[in-house]
Formats: C-alpha cells, sequence, structure tokens
C-alpha cells in the first residue's frame, strides 16, 4: 500500500556457482537466487526492490554446521570420498580461520546500503573479492569451470 519497499536475500556466492561437494547447498542457494529474480521482475514498477546479497567465505559457525549436518546425514567413512570430504572441511576451515570476524561487517553495510538506496541493485557480491567467481561463471565455459574445480580438487587431494 505504501508503494515502496525492500526485500533483501541473504544468498551465497554458491548460488551462481557450484562447489564440487556442496551440491545440497549450491541448490538451496540457487534456488533463493531464482526466487529473488523472478520477485524482482514480478514487483517491477511497484516501487518494491528484491536484491540478493552474495557473500563469499566468512568466518561463521556454518562450515562447522554443515560438517556435522552432513557427518549425520553422509556415511563419510563408508564412502569412497571419505579422504577428500575430510581434506576438503580441513581446508575450508584453515581458510575461515584466516578471515578476521569483523570482516562480517560487510555484509551488514551491504544490507544499509541495499535499504538506504533509491533504485537497489539485483545483487550485491560480498567482498569485492569474491566477484571472481560470478564472473568466471558468467563468462568461462562449463568445460573451462569443470577443469578448474578438478584442478582445485587434485590440489586439496595433496594436503
Amino acid at each position: 500500500r505504501q508503494g515502496y519497499g525492500r526485500v533483501v536475500f541473504i544468498s551465497s556466492v554458491n548460488g551462481r556457482f557450484t562447489f564440487p561437494f556442496f551440491g545440497a547447498y549450491c541448490a538451496s542457494k540457487h534456488a533463493l537466487e531464482s526466487f529473488c529474480d523472478a520477485l524482482r521482475r514480478e514487483l517491477r514498477g511497484t516501487g518494491i526492490y528484491a536484491t540478493a546479497v552474495e557473500p563469499g567465505l566468512f568466518k561463521t559457525h556454518a562450515v562447522d554446521n554443515a560438517q556435522r549436518e552432513f557427518s549425520g546425514h553422509i556415511g563419510v567413512n563408508n564412502s569412497i570420498h571419505s579422504r577428500t570430504y575430510e581434506k576438503l572441511f580441513k581446508n575450508i576451515r584453515s581458510g575461515t580461520d584466516k578471515i578476521p570476524e569483523n570482516k562480517t561487517l560487510l555484509v551488514a553495510c551491504a544490507v544499509h546500503k541495499i535499504l538506504d538506496s533509491r533504485r537497489p541493485p539485483a545483487r550485491v557480491v560480498v567482498p569485492k573479492m569474491s566477484l571472481m567467481y560470478e564472473m568466471a561463471c558468467r563468462f568461462l565455459p562449463d568445460t573451462i569451470q569443470d577443469l578448474l574445480y578438478s584442478l582445485k580438487m587434485k590440489h586439496i587431494d595433496k594436503i
């Protein structure tokens, strides 16, 4: 009735690209991105804007929670990928341990900017460094992306 408003979705850069062994998480973020896109298009011209905030890797409890849930639902020890799972979570944890906790303020600042914006963007990638993942998905053919993921997984296997 008021003729304006903002809807802000906290998604993930994984809503735009899919990392091996994180299919369920990435699929949920893909769905959220799609819903946000549909809502934004449905609301066009109403003064109500829908924006997806796409954080990259941050220091949160998400990795611990994901590993706990993952381990509870997947027979990790009986899987042919058990060593890969172990190394992958170790790699992610070592990466998030190096991230300063105050970096999460970037997401809050992005949301604040969206809420104050006269015409908010469709999506905001936080931090800007994570934008390279979105650009890679947008411009690199799937075969090249698959090769890059394969090389990344080989690197993780050597850890």
